[in-house]
């Protein structure tokens, strides 16, 4: 179980550590929101990856016929961060199976309460990216 956590982990902190470059815009509500995806101050879940780990674990639910299937790996999902520390748009970047991508997009809608990112000192919406693992 520890080496588990402790891939995850690593994995969550090489996420941490990619930066994409260029930004994109999305209309909402006739109002323009850039997403940003290079920032000064990255967003970050209050108590770091060993949180973020342990939300997974708490909020993770394996779905019945993924594990009758014996199912595993990782789905790779992008979300906004905005700029009140909430999540939106969420999709899955690269899947395995349906019912492990819908269930990985479930867990990150619900991982509201994140420190929003900074550009030049102003919060801002940022593309942010995490996996979640699969095991069995």
């Amino acid at each position: 179980m520890m080496k588990r956590v402790s891939i995850v982990l690593i994995i969550i902190i090489l996420c941490f550590c990619v930066k994409a470059q260029g930004q994109s815009i999305n209309v909402e509500n006739n109002k323009e929101e850039i997403v940003y995806k290079v920032v000064d101050e990255h967003p970050y879940y209050p108590g770091g990856n060993e949180a973020i780990a342990e939300y997974f674990k708490n909020t993770l639910e394996y779905p019945e016929e993924a594990k009758k299937n014996k199912v595993e790996g990782m789905v790779f999902v992008q979300f906004v961060i905005t700029k009140d520390g909430n999540i939106k748009d969420v999709f899955v970047k690269r899947g395995i199976n349906k019912l492990l991508n819908q269930e990985a997009v479930r867990i990150i809608q619900e991982m509201d309460g994140w420190v929003p990112g900074k550009l030049d000192g102003e919060i801002v919406n940022v593309l942010f990216g995490l996996p979640v693992r699969f095991v069995l």
